[in-house]
């Protein structure tokens, strides 16, 4: 009874492995219909960039502002303007002489006032670069606080992946053990199943982890860029 249901178990979990890779057929764009064994995928740990994007994009932000706030104050500085023109008025040749006339001048541009314009747009640059520099900061400090927190939740399920290897170490030598103490009357079949029943359930566990390690890796490597 217990062999025909971890049998049938193992039927369940073949159609979900068939599903899985049909799913995973589609997503590649390929039509292959066998089903392999997967490599475990290597996902390295990446080291912090020297500079996020966040800051690079506090800089680009903030020298927009700066640059369009002397853009805005170019308006207010003195100017000076020179202009000529020429101009001919003959209906004949021999009267072009008396005809030509030529002009110059110069235009000088003072800004005397301007209501106070120039004063506010200055405060709202300045409010804006303010408002950037506190987004840094808070963004600077979620940062970090997410960094770490995943940091240590890989270290964590690192060290638990380190206990369960050790513990399916011991219960192969237990397994061992318990097997031969069946065949001599020593130890119940039942107690030989529960045995390997755990260590199915601690090799669950590990793939489990394993798993999760990955994914911590993985959006760790992608909260530093």
């Amino acid at each position: 009874i217990e062999i025909r249901q971890r049998q049938f178990d193992i039927q369940q979990q073949r159609i979900s492995l068939n599903n899985a890779f049909n799913q995973l057929n589609n997503v590649a764009g390929i039509a292959d219909t066998s089903i392999v064994e997967l490599s475990a995928p290597k996902v390295i740990q990446s080291t912090p960039l020297q500079q996020f994007n966040y800051q690079q994009r506090y800089a680009l932000d903030s020298a927009n502002i700066m640059s369009q706030q002397l853009v805005f104050n170019t308006k207010y500085r003195p100017s000076l303007f020179a202009y000529g023109n020429t101009g001919l008025n003959a209906s004949s040749a021999t009267t072009i002489p008396h005809n030509f006339g030529l002009s110059a001048g110069l235009h000088l541009n003072i800004p005397i006032y301007d209501g106070g314009q120039k004063r506010i747009v200055e405060k709202q640059s300045l409010l804006q670069l303010e408002n950037l520099r506190q987004y840094r900061g808070v963004t600077t400090i979620q940062l970090q606080n997410n960094l770490a927190s995943l940091q240590k939740q890989i270290n964590l399920t690192t060290q638990t992946i380190t206990l369960l290897n050790a513990q399916l170490s011991t219960q192969e030598t237990l397994l061992q053990i318990i097997k031969d103490k069946v065949v001599t009357g020593q130890v119940s079949v039942t107690d030989y199943k529960n045995a390997l029943q755990d260590y199915a359930l601690n090799n669950q566990n590990k793939i489990q982890a394993q798993k999760n390690l990955r994914l911590l890796i993985k959006q760790n490597n992608k909260k530093k860029w």
